[in-house]
């Protein structure tokens, strides 16, 4: 059966692993048997239920096993890359029940032939429901209460699809079942992992012991990656056995992710309870508030139950701007994972949350989904003499500790080491001027996407402008308060302190970016010094972990890393992004302005226009246009070469160095020449005739 006659079906089974892994097994975990009971009961009932978990923990293997099994013919499996209309999903749904004919053009028509086939029991599946819009989902729902049709609906997903479904509370009151897929604990794992695989039958424990702790995790796409390289190793080496050697050979393709969630199985969930709302106590946890030492203290926003209010005051302590634009009204699961992605790149490790006793289920849920994905340390301090039983029974099998007030809230005053951390900010409200900027503006396209091993800056005799110490300081200050995505602070950070043009700058990936953010590659196909690997300093190290663990969170693809997974509709440009943290090139001078006259009411100055200028220092080859002033009268950037600083230091620069003027054609200079030389012989001529006439 070909792909297409295969749509809406289940997968064969030969699809059911990663990449096809050959001789692969389907091991009935503890967690497939519950995901079958739960799928075996939500189809007698034909009701909804919502299976979600990590990326790689076996979603779609579960349900797919299961429903192989339970109702092969009932079911149909609709899937989403990208976030659909309504009218899409209607189309999804026509060709997934395999209807005849051509879709209706009219949406009442289409509603009424979609509900005419759903009157027979039919099961279906929605995958990766974190793309569905809310029109989505109230269609769904649309069908599912309707009387006539016996249509159970299996939602599931990864990162995102818990806090999205939440988000709409219509629908979310009618899933009957919520199950989270697990990372598998280590004793299950040496267990399992024999039987998944040949490969792994005969090896020894400790091996695999070994390699869950350091590369997979509890993950089974993880397992089938390394399964997958050691069959390649195998091959080539002519071994017939895993060894120590191999195996780290194979995990070391792996990423070392920390941004998982299930690496951080030590984080603490602690129940304060301060049952007299002792204002002491109080004042001690907001007294604790250092995100500098990776604590946080939040004070829920009064008045709403809202999951996204909570996200923003999360986002809020965490000093980012509130709140965000481009998204959906109520997508709650961008919010949040923005906010895991800054948690785990600021080293955050305490989140410390008061008066919790107002917490909601539904917001008590998606903090404790934040502690999986960022390993905090969660302290809920409640002021109440226990906790309400509606929150209760959201902890049922979490593992928590009670603590009293009065033991781990003592009485607090701001210690000088909190008082020494607030920044002097001398160039607080002032324009910046940033040298790397120059060179930003660039009209030439992407080149094609690079993997090469490039050498470093220093060793393509490179050196980007150095910004001062107080400058260098401003601009953190800057970068890290004025937005909350990632992405675009990342970006602009990462112009300033390697002078990379926005084409450069789009060639960076995920993958280019080192584990400890320490350096960054940017390629060029030559057309500028080449692709160059370059040095991250402190101060934006965290800028672009957040983007790299945005990116890993949300798809745990390799994507552009100065680009947003979120699909946002409303990010400013980089220019305008810099403008508004008043960071610009150098500019022109100003004209002198005429002394006014006596008396005369002074004018108000005009806003000036920020001029970026587009300046071809960088560039190997001068470019064969027309001469014009490029520069709009900024002045060039800095020497970036080892001739051309050692010259600066000396006074001097030779001729060659500035903005590159783009020089004529060669026919125009040669009738410059010509036509300065017929003019220089005429005067010559005239000159004895202007001595007789004297």
């Amino acid at each position: 059966m070909t792909t297409a006659q295969r749509r809406g079906l289940l997968p064969q089974e030969r699809d059911d692993h990663y990449m096809r892994l050959k001789d692969a097994h389907v091991v009935a975990t503890k967690t497939l048997l519950e995901v079958r009971e739960n799928i075996r009961v939500a189809v007698e009932a034909q009701a909804m239920i919502c299976i979600y978990g990590a990326t790689g923990h076996g979603k779609s293997l579960a349900v797919n096993a299961s429903l192989r099994e339970l109702a092969p013919a009932l079911t149909r499996r609709i899937r989403f890359q990208a976030r659909p209309t309504t009218r899409g999903l209607r189309y999804e749904l026509f060709h997934a029940l395999e209807l005849p004919g051509r879709p209706p053009p009219q949406p009442i028509e289409f509603d009424r032939v979609l509900r005419a086939a759903l009157d027979e029991p039919k099961v279906l599946v929605c995958d990766e429901a974190q793309w569905l819009s809310k029109h989505c989902f109230e269609y769904l729902r649309y069908l599912w209460d309707d009387s006539d049709t016996g249509l159970t609906i299996i939602f599931t997903g990864g990162n995102g699809c818990f806090e999205t479904l939440q988000s709409e509370p219509m629908l979310e009151s009618r899933v009957y079942t919520w199950q989270e897929i697990p990372r598998m604990p280590l004793a299950e794992v040496q267990t399992v992992v024999p039987a998944f695989h040949p490969l792994w039958a005969d090896a020894d424990p400790a091996l695999i012991a070994v390699c869950d702790q350091e590369a997979a995790h509890g993950n089974f796409r993880a397992w089938a990656k390394i399964t997958h390289q050691l069959l390649g190793g195998l091959a080539a080496t002519g071994r017939t056995r895993v060894d120590e050697d191999l195996l780290r050979w194979a995990y070391s393709k792996l990423p070392r992710r920390g941004h998982d969630a299930d690496l951080h199985q030590s984080a603490t969930l602690i129940v304060v309870l301060d049952p007299h709302d002792d204002l002491v106590h109080t004042r001690a946890a907001l007294a604790a508030h250092a995100p500098w030492a990776g604590r946080l203290t939040v004070h829920p926003t009064p008045g709403t139950d809202s999951t996204l209010a909570l996200a923003y005051d999360i986002l809020a302590a965490l000093g980012k701007p509130v709140p965000l634009t481009g998204y959906r009204q109520r997508d709650t699961a961008s919010a949040w994972t923005i906010a895991a992605a800054w948690i785990l790149a600021t080293g955050t490790t305490h989140l410390m949350l008061l008066r919790a006793h107002y917490l909601t289920p539904h917001r008590l849920r998606a903090l404790l989904h934040l502690r999986q994905r960022t390993g905090l340390h969660l302290s809920l301090v409640c002021h109440r003499a226990y906790l309400p039983v509606a929150l209760q029974r959201v902890l049922v099998g979490v593992d928590c500790h009670p603590a009293e007030a009065a033991a781990l809230l003592p009485a607090a005053e701001p210690s000088p080491a909190v008082q020494a951390s607030i920044p002097h900010r001398p160039l607080a409200n002032r324009w910046i001027s940033l040298p790397a900027l120059t060179t930003l503006r660039a009209l030439d396209a992407s080149p094609r996407p690079c993997q090469c091993t490039a050498p470093t800056a220093a060793d393509m005799d490179f050196f980007p402008p150095v910004m001062p110490p107080v400058t260098e300081a401003e601009v953190a200050f800057r970068l890290r308060h004025a937005t909350a995505h990632p992405h675009l602070a990342a970006e602009l950070a990462t112009a300033a302190f390697t002078a990379a043009s926005t084409t450069q700058l789009d060639t960076a990936h995920v993958r280019d970016l080192a584990l400890d953010a320490s350096t960054i590659t940017l390629h060029d196909e030559g057309l500028r010094l080449g692709c160059m690997t370059h040095h991250v300093p402190l101060w934006a190290r965290s800028l672009l972990l957040a983007a790299a663990c945005l990116w890993r969170i949300h798809s745990d693809t390799d994507g552009p890393l100065f680009s947003d997974p979120l699909a946002n509709t409303d990010v400013p440009g980089l220019t305008a992004f810099a403008e508004s943290c008043k960071l610009r090139p150098p500019q022109p001078p100003r004209p002198k302005q005429r002394r006014r006259r006596q008396g005369a009411k002074p004018r108000p100055k005009p806003p000036q226009k920020t001029i970026w200028p587009l300046c071809t220092v960088h560039y190997a080859t001068p470019w064969p246009t027309s001469d014009q002033d490029l520069m709009e009268g900024c002045p060039p950037p800095p020497p970036h070469t080892r001739r051309t600083i050692a010259a600066r230091k000396k006074g001097w620069l030779p001729p060659d160095y500035g903005p590159r003027r783009l020089r004529r054609p060669f026919l125009s200079i040669c009738l410059s020449l010509c036509t300065a030389h017929a003019v220089t012989g005429a005067r010559h001529a005239l000159s004895p005739q202007k001595t007789q006439l004297s």
